[in-house]
């Protein structure tokens, strides 16, 4: 799971999902967000998009990572689509 993940950002949140071991479906649940933002999160064919201010709070909120970490995520993808 850890292996394909090309951002900081997506290691450190399957490294959270795996610790708490859930599936998609729950640990979307857990986080307060719809089961089709982690699935798309986590599908490599799909576009990324930056993180916005609510879903970084969530995140923040209910596992623990760092602003600074979603911000430089959110960095990376807009540097990433030049």
């Amino acid at each position: 799971m850890f292996n394909n993940c090309e951002y900081d950002f997506e290691k450190e949140l399957s490294q959270k999902q795996v610790e708490l071991e859930l599936n998609n479906t729950d640990f979307a649940n857990y986080i307060g967000m719809h089961r089709t933002w982690v699935m798309n999160l986590w599908n490599k064919n799909l576009p990324r998009h930056p993180l916005s201010k609510k879903t970084m709070s969530k995140l923040y909120n209910r596992l623990g990572i760092s602003f600074d970490t979603m911000v430089a995520y959110n960095k990376q993808i807009l540097e990433d689509r030049k």
